[in-house]
């Protein structure tokens, strides 16, 4: 993920961040796949996947939730420690996508 959208996500919520710094998980992960299912590649790119990847994601699986449990696992294993609950959260808000965020925050 770029500084800039880092920024931009501290930004809008602080305290979220400050809050949710829990490594987002394979528990995580399968609790809203179905939900990122619908926006799979929007969510990829905005969390530093690049174009070639996700058209291979798109050749190599035919169902959504599994292009998204596959874009959030390349997350999950490119920022380690860094790839966080309220992390994504943040990003889910700012791509227009609050009511994952919000299942996500209520685990």
């Amino acid at each position: 993920m770029t500084k800039t959208v880092f920024l931009f996500c501290f930004l809008i919520t602080a305290g979220l961040l400050e809050t949710r710094t829990e490594p987002f998980s394979s528990y995580h992960l399968l609790y809203i796949k179905d939900e990122v299912g619908n926006c799979w590649q929007d969510l990829g790119q905005v969390l530093g996947i690049n174009l070639a990847e996700l058209r291979n994601l798109e050749r190599d699986y035919r169902i959504n939730s599994e292009r998204a449990s596959e874009v959030l696992q390349l997350w999950m294993d490119k920022n380690g420690k860094d790839a966080t609950v309220g992390c994504l959260a943040c990003i889910l808000i700012q791509i227009g996508h609050k009511s994952i965020a919000d299942k996500l925050l209520g685990m």
